[in-house]
């Protein structure tokens, strides 16, 4: 078989027209090998932001956040019920759809209310008016169940309000309709919270006014409340927490230091400092055994004693003195324990 000689490289023009075309379709099907050129950063910061602001104007929002009336007007929102519909997750709760799309969810209470059925029409002015009620009706709701637990101040039901992001105005209208209720009253809750702190938990009254202070009770309601707090329950109060503190004391500390331990102790419970020293001083007429402090003086004494045996005698003595005052011993008593040793070692 002959073979062909070789007639050089083929150019474009010697092509006919049919292979040009078909170069042509296949260079276009093959993808390109260009990079795209990075977007500018100005470009991607607009991009974020517009991201952002279309998630945010779908995002639900909660009624009554706003002027809902004048929200519903600007908004248009009027036209005729096509639809109640139950929800299916939250018992007594209502989809309202107007003109075959759904507007806004009622409570069973609003649906009562303002008397809404299939077939009304209702105006932008009068879909406002449905959802300012609704607002307030579950602010008010919200306020209930808080209050289910136990007895709370105004400023603790203000606080639980406006976590839940409530306008004031709805926040006002609820607190005023629980008044009206007398489901909250800060007299009453100031006089509960001080019987119950002095009774179980034997808090004195400077602790007792502290506290009702953060609860945002008024100063002249405050001293209300603590005319329940009687003299002869504070004497028993500061009497038993005393001597059952003193006693926990002395059994790791020397007098002195356990008395004024005591007596701090007391005095963040809420009681007067003069009041929490003269118990002090009853209970450890009570609780003092001279033996038993001569052992922990000893004990303590030794364990110093030991510590310092490397310094010269002179030295040793001094820093084991230092160290036992420091713990609360009496002077006398720990020269006296110094001497006897001191005597022990010369011996």
């Amino acid at each position: 078989m002959a073979k062909k000689s070789y007639q050089g490289p083929v150019r474009l023009s010697d092509l006919s027209g049919d292979h040009v075309k078909k170069a042509s379709a296949d260079q276009a099907k093959r993808p390109s090998q260009q990079k795209e050129k990075p977007r500018p950063a100005q470009d991607l910061v607009q991009a974020a932001q517009a991201l952002k602001a279309k998630k945010l104007d779908q995002k639900p929002q909660r009624p009554g956040t706003d002027n809902d009336q004048e929200k519903s007007e600007e908004a248009g929102l009027s036209g005729e019920i096509t639809k109640i519909e139950a929800q299916k997750r939250r018992k007594h709760r209502f989809n309202i759809y107007l003109n075959q799309s759904y507007a806004f969810p009622v409570s069973e209470a609003t649906l009562v209310k303002f008397a809404l059925a299939k077939g009304q029409v209702l105006s932008a002015e009068r879909v406002g008016e449905i959802q300012a009620a609704e607002a307030a009706a579950q602010a008010y709701q919200t306020a209930v169940n808080y209050l289910s637990h136990q007895l709370r101040s105004e400023k603790e039901i203000r606080q639980r309000l406006q976590r839940d992001d409530w306008p004031e105005g709805v926040i006002d209208q609820t607190i005023q309709r629980l008044k009206e209720l007398r489901l909250v009253d800060d007299l009453v809750y100031g006089q509960s919270y001080t019987r119950t702190a002095m009774r179980l938990q034997k808090k004195g009254p400077g602790q007792i006014q502290r506290k009702l202070k953060e609860k945002g009770l008024s100063e002249s309601i405050i001293q209300q409340a603590l005319e329940e707090y009687d003299d002869q329950t504070a004497q028993d109060n500061i009497e038993e927490l005393a001597a059952k503190r003193l006693k926990q004391q002395m059994r790791k500390y020397a007098q002195r230091d356990s008395e004024q331990r005591t007596v701090r102790y007391l005095m963040q419970k809420g009681f007067d400092s003069d009041a929490a020293k003269q118990a002090v001083q009853r209970a450890s007429q009570d609780l003092v055994d001279d033996d038993l402090e001569d052992d922990k003086l000893d004990q303590q004494g030794q364990k110093y004693w030991r510590k310092y045996r490397r310094l010269d005698p002179k030295e040793r003595y001094f820093k084991v003195k230092q160290q036992l005052y420091r713990r609360g011993f009496e002077a006398g008593a720990i020269k006296q324990w110094l001497d006897q040793e001191m005597e022990k070692e010369e011996g």
